[in-house]
């Protein structure tokens, strides 16, 4: 019986020291973000994102592509960062190839020339854009990225993108229904009076109708677009939870293996 105590207590030890190291092999990953996450902007205003970094180990390179919605957003520029200064070292920094019928910007790099890398957090570029005229949700993504150690070897990184939301605002949508109001009016003015208690439509209560109606669809498409804009929300990583039950499971294979071994014997 003491003997097979001490198997168990054995086999559970190494199960938790497999644990341990698997799920620090797992979870440990660089974070590269585009900030903010979210951003509500107006037709045709210029507006700025940045490419944040968290490493987890020391970086001396890294190289990214990017993606977007052409239709809805304009990059104009890409900008060096401060990541790559604390390296104490001349940087070699591109700031990529901008193709704008694509929707893609390819080719973003930075790599210390020399030096002992970077652990510390910050900003590798700054992306500058415009918002074209159509209004509409627009994710920004990082695509293709690879981090790279003092060896060249490929470092663990996770990504998290961003939700720019493009809409116009009350003001300049009030001054569209205004001109279309007069058009409005004369539809409903020549609607004949009834012969019951309710009477006619009159002037007066044709534009509360049409504010009503516009208040119902702005509400609809504010509330679409927040769903987008939570579900895009970084910060929450679900891959970190599928590493967790992994580990879970084979911690529980190992004791089964074990505990039915200890049973043959």
């Amino acid at each position: 019986m003491f003997r097979s105590t001490i198997r168990i207590a054995t086999y559970t030890a190494f199960v938790a020291f497999c644990l341990i190291l698997l799920s620090g092999v797992a979870v440990a990953a660089t974070s590269v973000s585009i900030l903010p996450s979210t951003q509500t902007v107006a037709p045709g205003e210029d507006f700025a994102l940045q490419v944040y970094i968290e490493p987890d180990t020391t970086i001396y390179g890294l190289q990214l592509d990017m993606s977007y919605d052409h239709s809805l957003v304009t990059v104009n520029s890409i900008e060096e960062g401060n990541f790559f200064a604390d390296g104490n070292s001349p940087v070699m920094f591109n700031s990529g190839n901008i193709d704008e019928s694509a929707g893609t910007v390819s080719q973003i790099y930075g790599a210390l020339i020399m030096g002992d890398g970077v652990i510390n957090d910050g900003i590798f570029c700054t992306i500058n854009l415009e918002a074209k005229s159509d209004s509409g949700p627009c994710q920004l993504r990082i695509t293709d990225l690879v981090l790279g150690d003092e060896h060249g070897k490929e470092l663990p990184a996770t990504t998290f993108d961003s939700i720019i939301s493009i809409k116009a605002s009350s003001g300049t949508v009030a001054e569209k229904d205004d001109n279309n109001n007069d058009a409005d009016e004369n539809e409903l003015n020549i609607i004949p009076a009834q012969d019951d208690d309710r009477g006619s439509l009159n002037s007066e209560q044709d534009p509360i109708i049409n504010e009503n109606e516009e208040i119902m669809l702005a509400s609809t498409t504010d509330q679409a677009e927040s769903d987008i804009i939570e579900t895009k929300e970084p910060g929450f990583d679900s891959s970190k939870i599928s590493n967790w039950i992994s580990l879970i499971l084979i911690a529980i294979a190992f004791l089964g293996i074990a505990y039915f071994l200890d049973r043959k014997k």
